[in-house]
C-alpha cells in the first residue's frame, strides 16, 4: 500500500528536478557557462556602450547617471548568475534528498487534516 501511495502522489519537482539536472550533466554544462557569459555580456556591454556615446555626444558625466545605476542594480544579476553556476550540483543534490524523503513519508490521514483545516477557520473569526 505504501508504494502505491508514492506512486499516485508523483513528484511534484519534476520540472525543476529535470532542469537542474540539465545544468548538471558535463555535456551540457559549457553551454550553462556561455549563456552565463553571454548574458553578462550583453548586459554590460550596452551600459558600457550607452555610456562611452552619452559621454561622446554630451561631454559631460551627467547623462551617465542612469546607466551608472542601471549598471550597479544589474551587477546584482550578474553575481546571482555566477552563484547559480557554481552551486547548481549543490541545489540538484539538495531536491533530490528533499524528492527521496518526501515519497518515503506516507500521506497524512484525511481525518487529521480536515480536522486541522476547520480549526484554522476557527482561528480566523
Amino acid at each position: 500500500m505504501f508504494a502505491k501511495e508514492t506512486q499516485a502522489r508523483g513528484d511534484k519537482l519534476e520540472l525543476v528536478n529535470k532542469i537542474l539536472s540539465f545544468g548538471i550533466k558535463r555535456q551540457y554544462y559549457w553551454l550553462i557557462v556561455t549563456c552565463c557569459i553571454i548574458a553578462i555580456a550583453v548586459i554590460e556591454g550596452q551600459i558600457i556602450l550607452a555610456g562611452t556615446v552619452m559621454y561622446h555626444k554630451y561631454g559631460t558625466w551627467k547623462p551617465l547617471v542612469p546607466y551608472i545605476t542601471t549598471s550597479a542594480i544589474a551587477q546584482s544579476g550578474c553575481i546571482g548568475l555566477f552563484i547559480i553556476c557554481r552551486f547548481i550540483h549543490k541545489l540538484k543534490h539538495m531536491l533530490d534528498t528533499i524528492t527521496t524523503n518526501s515519497n518515503r513519508l506516507p500521506i497524512q490521514d484525511i481525518l487529521f487534516e480536515n480536522t486541522i483545516r476547520k480549526q484554522a477557520i476557527n482561528m480566523k473569526r
